[in-house]
Formats: structure tokens, C-alpha cells, sequence
């Protein structure tokens, strides 16, 4: 039987104690299960693993994180087949107010041990943790490594004066698990006052995703993962950022890909611009200068994707002034570029410097594009504006004949007008 997730059977809206009832009265006898014939041994050797293929719990104050933590240890021959699993505190109420979240709640705490005891689970796939708060364990006792593929944190509560930030717990979970692909989310600024707790094992990730939401949680963000991981093994990664000091940003994004960006195979950029305190901001990947020298520490880089959003319509021409930079920001990007990079895209979402790049792109000669660009192939431009969208669709079609000459196979020009 091929392997499936259960997420969607009966199993996962059956409370986890009524059914360690059920395994403790049938399914550890097994002379009940040898009364049962073939029924029963079907059900064990393949509906038991079908069923447990993924453990959804979510614990709060009538669920308590004990019942999950018995289940674990009390039935090996069922949880043997866990390949995905789910923790997660109920307290979050969906109608509460953003203010409400950052004073009215408390973290749902959850000993570290008993996390590593999961971890050790042997089919064990993928790992999420949600709304949890981790107690360290004792700073001389060891962390071992261990082979997982996913990891996901879902950090959605702010973070408060506590013994552990929470960049800490992220800390702890990357030393344990050394995970092949680490989706992270932090949403508030976080400390690094817990430096024991990371026992400087560098994690061998491959692939790596963030969504960095605090103001100032991407400088911290960048430099703790330019700490920690190992050169040379990144493949991918994909950030988005939405707010905070732009040219601090901007420095620690450059000193992260410079450190461990040479084998980086696919680079995903995206970001938005806000206003803070009223005063018009724009996104530190709006500089196509500093993302061009960004490209040139990625020496194998293959695909290369860049967002730029815009989150409210308020103030829009106001920073317009923001994004009037030299129209020649195609021969920014290329003149860094690696001569591996093979597909590009671009998304812009407001700013009216596109609609002046798509007249730069029609003055590419082709022996100046194949020298920098000599495997590109494919180029994907997404622009949705307000601004002259006439005279830019008259560039696109100007800069397509030079783009097909140059050697690109697939050239899309998305042209969308914001109502």
C-alpha cells in the first residue's frame, strides 16, 4: 500500500486517550488478535500504519501535553510508524486582537527531553511544532544530531521576558535535529541572550525557507544562520522579509550569501514595502545594486526569483521617489550574475522603475548579454502597476526581439493594471 497521510481520516479527530484505551483492551493482547484471523492481522499490518502515517495533537488546559507523552512511550508498536506528527497548543483564540496577543497570553511550555523523545521516533519524517515554548536542557548535557527532513515553527506568539527567547528555542531545535530542510517563521524581534543553548553544532541544511515579520528580526535572523551553518551545503533558499533598517538588512542578507551561498542553487527573494510611523520605507531588496552584488556571491546559483510587494495602497506616490533609481536596473542584475544562473524572475508590484528597466532591456545587445548571461534561458517578468502601463507594454514588446536573439528560449512578460 503506498504510503498516505492520515490528516484527513477518523484516527486524527479521535482523542489520543480513548484510543490508547482501545490499544491497551485489544490491541496489545495478542490472543484477541490471533481470534481475530486474518481481519485483525490486515488491520494491524496495514491499517495500524496507514492510520498513524501522520499524529495530529493539540494540547491545552483539559488536553494536558501528558496524555501525548504516555501514548509515545506506552505504545512503540503502533508509533513505530509515525512519519509525520503535529504538537500544538490550543490557546490561541482566532477572535483575539493583535494587542490582546502580545499581553494576554502565555506560552504553552514544553520540556526539551521530551521533544528529543519524539525525535527519536524511527520513521519519523516531519516534525511541527506549534505555539510551544521549549525549557532547555541542563547546559552540560550534550545534543545529538539527528536525521530529519523538515522542521517547521510556527512562531506566532510575541515574545516576552523570559528565561528562553525565542530565537533560542530555534537554536535548540536546529543543534537536535540537523534537519535537512528547516522552515522557519519568526514574527517578533527576537533575543540572542541564550548563546549555551545553541552548542554551536552547525546544522548541514540544505534548503531553508524563513518569513522574518519583526522589525528588527532579519538582522538577527541573518547573522544567527550565518553562525551556524555549515559552507558550502546550502542548495536553496527562500526568505521574505517585510519591515526594518534597510541597510542593516541589506548587510547581514550580503555577509549570509557571501558566507554560505557559494553552492546556493536557487535564491528566493521577496519583500514588501510599509510605512513606519508614517514616513514612507521602502524594502531593502528594492536596491537592485546591492541584490545584484548578492548574486555574485552565489558562484553555481541556477535560479534566481525576486519579489517586491507592496502592503498598503495609503501613500503610494509617495514613494515613488524611493524607487527612482538608474532605469538600467536589468544591466545591475546581469552584470553580477553568475554565468550559471539558467531562469529569472521578477514580481514588482507598484514602483514605475520596471516600466523604465523594460526600455533597458531592449538595448541589450547580444554579445553583451551572452557574455555575462551565456545559460540563460528563461526570463519571467511579473509587473502589476498603475503607472504608464501603456509605455510598458510598448518597452516589452521593443525588448523582446533583442532578448530572442540573445539566445533566451522563454521570455514572459506578465502586464497586469491594479484596479
Amino acid at each position: 500500500m503506498p504510503d498516505n497521510d492520515s490528516s484527513s481520516s477518523p484516527i486524527v479527530r479521535i482523542p489520543v486517550e480513548v484510543f490508547s484505551k482501545i490499544l491497551v483492551a485489544v490491541g496489545d493482547d495478542h490472543r484477541t488478535l490471533s481470534a481475530c484471523s486474518l481481519v485483525a492481522k490486515r488491520w494491524h499490518d496495514i491499517a495500524v500504519p496507514y492510520l498513524f502515517s501522520t499524529i495530529v495533537f493539540r494540547g491545552g488546559k483539559h488536553r494536558p501535553f501528558a496524555l501525548l507523552w504516555d501514548f509515545l512511550e506506552k505504545h512503540p508498536h503502533v508509533t513505530q510508524f509515525v512519519k509525520g506528527m503535529r504538537i500544538s497548543s490550543d490557546i490561541l483564540d482566532s477572535n483575539l486582537k493583535a494587542a490582546e496577543l502580545r499581553t494576554g497570553i502565555d506560552d504553552v511550555t514544553v520540556e526539551f527531553d521530551k521533544i528529543s523523545a519524539v525525535l527519536k521516533l524511527p520513521a519519523l519524517e516531519e516534525l511541527v511544532l506549534e505555539r510551544l515554548s521549549l525549557s532547555p536542557p541542563p547546559a552540560e548535557e550534550p545534543i545529538l544530531p539527528m536525521s530529519l527532513q523538515t522542521l517547521y515553527v510556527d512562531d506566532l506568539l510575541p515574545s516576552k521576558d523570559s528565561d528562553v527567547g525565542r530565537m533560542a528555542t530555534v537554536c535548540m531545535l536546529l543543534a537536535a535535529c540537523s534537519p535537512h530542510t528547516l522552515k522557519l517563521q519568526l514574527y517578533f524581534p527576537r533575543p540572542l541572550d541564550m548563546e549555551h543553548d545553541v552548542r554551536f553544532i552547525s546544522p548541514r541544511s540544505r534548503r531553508i525557507h524563513t518569513v522574518i515579520l519583526g522589525y528588527n528580526a532579519a538582522r538577527l535572523h541573518h547573522e544567527w544562520l550565518e553562525a551556524v551553518l555549515v559552507p558550502d551545503v546550502l542548495q536553496e533558499l527562500s526568505t521574505y522579509c517585510s519591515t526594518g533598517p534597510p541597510l542593516e538588512n541589506i548587510a547581514s542578507l550580503r555577509s549570509l550569501l557571501f558566507s554560505a551561498g557559494r553552492c546556493l542553487e536557487k535564491l528566493d527573494l521577496a519583500g514588501s514595502t510599509v510605512t513606519d510611523a508614517g514616513t514612507p520605507t521602502t524594502h531593502p531588496l528594492a536596491h537592485w545594486s546591492s541584490v545584484g552584488e548578492m548574486l555574485s556571491a552565489c558562484a553555481r546559483l541556477r535560479l534566481f526569483n525576486i519579489r517586491l510587494y507592496h502592503v498598503s495602497d495609503e501613500d503610494v506616490h509617495a514613494r515613488i521617489s524611493a524607487f527612482q533609481e538608474d532605469v538600467d536596473v536589468f544591466k545591475r542584475l546581469f552584470s553580477y550574475a553568475p554565468h550559471t544562473l539558467e531562469y529569472i524572475t521578477i514580481t514588482v508590484l507598484t514602483p514605475p522603475t520596471l516600466s523604465l528597466a523594460l526600455c533597458d532591456l531592449a538595448s541589450l545587445d547580444r554579445p553583451w548579454f551572452r557574455g555575462r548571461c551565456p545559460a540563460l534561458k528563461r526570463m519571467h517578468v511579473r509587473y502589476y502597476g498603475i503607472y504608464a502601463l501603456p509605455q510598458v507594454e510598448s518597452a516589452a514588446v521593443a525588448a523582446l526581439p533583442g532578448l530572442h536573439r540573445a539566445g533566451l528560449l522563454r521570455v514572459t512578460l506578465n502586464l497586469s493594471a491594479l484596479s
